[in-house]
């Protein structure tokens, strides 16, 4: 019987004693208490009832050897360091309705690849990934209004995030060390960026900043490239998610029919086609996804406005005309892998200063 392994008492789980490698929490619990599965460094997965709705702190802590977790629905809270450790852990799934994340609940779970944070989550506490040294890709959710201190501290592999606009503080530390991040939009709400908050990001190149007042550490990016471009946006715009303002065809992006502002295009795009954003007079920035290798000719053109464009490394193709005439572009950063820059690409960019990383 599986629950002759579990010192339970009714409704209450509080400590393992058993020795499965795949365990199944019986049906009855709906709280496991603090450390509950503490140093557990055989468990290879665990299931947990439906009926569970409290895990407690650092129930999960140092299960090594534990590689895939279930996260039930009524759960709203992930205490502080309940996954700490979880040196194994590469997939966990969690649930809509989930409000809070503790401090370094996922700290050095350095086989985390990927991560969905669900959109109901409004508090992510200290540490919560840090040293997760696989985790590629974050993107956080709306309604986030602060980015605490060392919460992707060292998350060596990190390349892209995306911050909402909800967020008014980049506490101390808070992607210091992410050493694969190259470009950052720091959304038009923020009004402050902490100390060594970016520090250490050593392939960081470009930092696009809001157009309002901003208090930055010092030390924001220490250790950073000297050759660092940070440029403050001229205007104050809306963040857009254009999944539904993009019309895809097979991954290409055929025509924007949004209304401008700041734009992230839909993950899965793979190229621009041609003549895609033309005349998109109110288009002030556009964070093109990892994976797209092509922009069309005059993709951009006459997007008068446009002072913003983060490239994906993963560009090879950019044809002619492609920015004609976008004179508020005064910077960009083109990836090395960029084989082809077509003719006139930026022709009417008079004052625009080109860099390559």
């Amino acid at each position: 019987d599986a629950s002759s392994d579990f010192a339970a008492e009714k409704k209450t789980f509080s400590k393992y004693s058993g020795t499965d490698k795949d365990v199944l929490v019986p049906e009855s619990v709906t709280e496991i208490v603090a450390e509950a599965f503490l140093n557990c460094h055989g468990i290879k997965s665990i299931s947990m009832p439906d009926g569970l709705s409290v895990i407690g702190e650092k129930a999960f802590q140092d299960c090594s050897g534990l590689i895939n977790v279930n996260i039930p629905k009524k759960v709203k809270k992930i205490q502080a360091a309940t996954f700490l450790g979880c040196t194994s852990l590469s997939e966990i799934s969690l649930p809509d309705g989930l409000k809070t994340i503790g401090p370094s609940a996922f700290s050095t779970c350095i086989n985390l690849d990927e991560m969905v944070i669900p959109d109901t989550v409004t508090d992510i506490g200290e540490n919560a990934f840090e040293a997760c040294s696989r985790l590629t890709r974050i993107s956080l959710p709306e309604k986030l209004t602060k980015l605490a201190s060392g919460v992707f501290h060292n998350c060596f592999n990190l390349s892209e995030v995306l911050l909402p606009n909800d967020v008014t503080v980049i506490s101390s530390h808070a992607f210091s060390g992410c050493q694969a991040l190259k470009t950052i939009f720091i959304p038009d709400g923020v009004t402050e960026i902490g100390a060594g908050a970016f520090e250490d990001c050593k392939e960081l190149v470009f930092v696009s900043l809001p157009a309002g007042d901003l208090k930055i550490s010092k030390t924001a990016f220490a250790g950073c490239r000297n050759d660092l471009i940070t440029l403050k946006r001229s205007h104050v715009a809306s963040q857009n998610s254009s999944k539904d303002d993009c019309r895809m065809d097979h991954g290409i992006l055929t025509e924007y029919q949004g209304e401008g502002g700041i734009v992230y295009l839909p993950n899965g795009t793979t190229e621009i086609d041609n003549y895609a954003f033309c005349d998109s007079k109110e288009l002030y920035a556009v964070v093109i996804p990892e994976g797209t290798w092509r922009i069309g000719s005059a993709a951009f053109s006459n997007c008068i406005n446009l002072e913003c464009i983060i490239f994906p490394e993963s560009l090879k193709v950019i044809n002619d005309w492609a920015f004609e005439n976008c004179a508020s572009l005064k910077t960009i950063v083109i990836p090395s892998g960029v084989g082809y820059l077509g003719e006139n690409a930026f022709a009417g960019c008079n004052d625009i200063q080109v860099s390559y990383f």
